[in-house]
């Protein structure tokens, strides 16, 4: 069931487009309060449709369980959480995937990061990564690791919604790479 869930949400964020801006997460619950929540780092404030549905679930919560959040980021920058769903699986800290998809807010290529709304993300061993032209404004889903709770993704896999190419750290089967 996460499986098909995480997929919606990979489908989500790289074929449809919105006016507000969107970010998907998944990953694990770093705080919890009564109207807020800390996911992969990035705080959440839960809306009166997402306080109800997951009232029971806050409670419960721990820094072991993973939640899928999606919700939209205001000019204030404050994400909304619009679905909040608690996932299965516990969370191992380097382990474990995350995932993040929203728009690139900053990049660093000589230090090979990016950063989604305040989420830092390492890209340096992905070798398609030059191929990506990952810029500001450009959307983008991640599938990575976060050793450290609220510390660096390390990144395992970059799609661009534009130009629907993926990058991996894996090596290229041909040796060749994308122009």
């Amino acid at each position: 069931r996460e499986g098909r869930f995480l997929a919606a949400l990979v489908l989500l964020s790289t074929c449809c487009t919105a006016v507000a801006v969107e970010i998907a997460l998944f990953g694990p619950v770093v705080r919890v309060s009564e109207r807020k929540l800390s996911v992969i780092g990035q705080p959440i404030v839960l809306t009166e449709a997402t306080r109800q549905s997951s009232a029971e679930l806050q409670s419960s919560l721990s820094s072991d369980d993973q939640v899928y959040v999606i919700g939209d980021m205001g000019s204030d920058g404050v994400l909304s959480a619009r679905e909040f769903r608690v996932a299965k699986t516990r969370y191992t800290p380097g382990s474990s995937d995350v995932f993040i998809s929203g728009p690139i807010t900053s990049v660093d290529r000589v230090g090979g990061h990016i950063s989604i709304h305040g989420i830092r993300i390492y890209f340096g061993d992905i070798v398609n990564a030059p191929w990506l032209n990952l810029v500001t404004g450009r959307q983008v889903s991640v599938v990575g690791k976060q050793p450290v709770p609220r510390g660096t993704v390390w990144a395992l896999s970059i799609e661009t919604a534009a130009a629907h190419i993926q990058a991996t750290n894996e090596p290229s089967p041909t040796g060749v790479h994308p122009h």
